[in-house]
């Protein structure tokens, strides 16, 4: 059963989104919460004890930056195919991910579908899955949904999701 969630009250670039890649994931976030794309060669200063992979310091803040495998698990060993950071904000939510590639959807409206309550979990990252096309699939998220989750994978190393 398909579930589309309403996009109501709006404004014309919070209906937009971002495609990015990393390894065998793809993952889609709203373009308002993107804030910026920086080289990782600006990534610096290892945080110890955060699992971030460094920071990025820019626009007057600082970007904790992480980088996720092809299961969503946190590492510290970064690809060599990951080369931009996506830093994103909401809310007082600075983060930045590592990632291979990332374009703009040219849907306005991708079609979202609810996850299967079987592979429901409150603490994931991923909020919806997203039909591109008739084979490909993308997770839905956002800064806070990323956020949680890893604030729940520090805090939990062993979390699955």
């Amino acid at each position: 059963m398909q579930t589309n969630y309403p996009i109501t009250n709006m404004t014309a670039t919070e209906n937009l989104y971002a495609l990015i890649n990393f390894d065998t994931i793809q993952l889609l976030i709203p373009q308002y919460e993107i804030e910026t794309l920086e080289p990782v060669s600006e990534i610096d200063a290892i945080q110890e004890n955060t699992r971030s992979i460094g920071l990025i310091k820019t626009l007057d803040k600082q970007w904790p930056i992480y980088c996720f495998d092809q299961t969503l698990e946190l590492t510290s060993n970064m690809p060599n195919s990951h080369r931009i950071c996506v830093l994103m904000s909401k809310q007082a939510t600075n983060i930045g991910i590592t990632c291979e590639q990332i374009k703009t959807l040219d849907q306005k409206f991708p079609c979202f579908q609810a996850i299967p309550s079987c592979m429901s979990n409150p603490d994931s990252p991923i909020d919806a899955l997203v039909v591109l096309n008739q084979n490909n699939i993308a997770y839905s998220s956002s800064v806070l949904h990323l956020a949680n989750y890893i604030k729940t994978k520090i805090s939990c190393p062993n979390y699955q999701i």
